[in-house]
């Protein structure tokens, strides 16, 4: 059932084995170029559109995000749930932008977070940093320092 919440479609559904949680933001029309961006321990980033726009849709590894031998959602499953509403709240400008989630495209697919995709991957910034002017390297800690000080607030 979709309901309508400041102004955004979201499906209400209740999850097996997870109290707490019944309204996940959906997303519609989101489409996956295929092209990779990268990837790490919680999922493979690729590049896709949303409205038209660029952004970066993190699979989650579906081994992780599925049900356990006794039909319940895994416990990194709970925690994804428990975190998603969290990080879609989170905004400013020195933090990734969640914009919402898509569903596995298929049985054993996995779930996607959409978010804001960024001008340069982080990596080839990090990369850089010995080759950055002194003021290129205090602005970046200082971004930083700010993104993880909304973050404990």
């Amino acid at each position: 059932r979709l309901l309508q919440q400041d102004g955004e479609w979201v499906r209400s559904s209740i999850f097996p084995g997870m109290s707490g949680i019944s309204r996940v933001c959906l997303l519609d029309g989101v489409e996956e170029t295929g092209r990779l961006l990268g990837g790490g321990g919680y999922g493979t980033v690729f590049l896709g559109k949303w409205r038209g726009i660029p952004v970066a849709i993190k699979r989650l590894h579906p081994t992780e995000m599925g049900l356990d031998k006794d039909g319940r959602p895994t416990k990194a499953f709970q925690r994804f749930m428990r975190e998603f509403p969290i990080l879609r709240k989170l905004a400013h400008p020195c933090l990734v932008q969640v914009f919402g989630m898509v569903l596995p495209s298929s049985p054993n697919g996995s779930y996607g977070l959409v978010m804001e995709v960024l001008a340069e991957p982080l990596k080839s910034r990090y990369d850089e940093l010995p080759q950055l002017s002194t003021y290129q390297e205090v602005s970046t800690m200082v971004a930083l320092a700010c993104g993880l000080q909304y973050l404990h607030q």
